[in-house]
């Protein structure tokens, strides 16, 4: 898996797993109020597991993408993954170029967690705020 945060998870995860048994990441990407709504994916499992949902979330986000019977006009450019990014002209470490592959910006956040338990506990204590609604997605 070559996203920086997917590969700084793994790094983390090998730390506190057991010799023998195989890493297991628990990540949570956050888009803040993008078509007025929170949305929250949920990445866990070991490489290969995680290998699988990052190729189906981007197979749905461009089947999403050219799906007729919802149109949203320019706003189909807010549709993205969590592992889509672009050069935002910020860029602190490095200059995003075209050879750059995970650029600079991003509309996620990425949350790791060590545990199953510390992801659910930030899970059951996201509150619904203002006009804001919420979402929740397994990858």
């Amino acid at each position: 898996m070559e996203h920086p945060i997917i590969k700084i998870a793994f790094a983390n995860a090998a730390l506190r797993t057991a010799r023998g048994q195989e890493p297991t990441v628990y990540i949570i990407f956050k888009r803040p109020n993008i078509f007025y709504k929170d949305t929250y994916r949920i990445l866990t499992g070991t490489l290969a597991e995680v290998s699988v949902a990052v190729e189906n979330a981007y197979t749905a986000m461009r089947a999403e993408k050219q799906e007729e019977h919802f149109d949203r006009g320019d706003q189909n450019n807010l549709l993205d993954s969590p592992f889509d990014t672009w050069c935002c002209g910020e860029c602190t470490l490095f200059r995003c170029d075209d050879k750059t592959d995970v650029k600079c910006g991003s509309n996620w956040i990425a949350i790791e967690h060590e545990s199953k338990i510390e992801l659910e506990t930030y899970l059951n204590n996201i509150k619904h705020t203002g006009n804001l609604s919420y979402s929740i997605e397994y990858m």
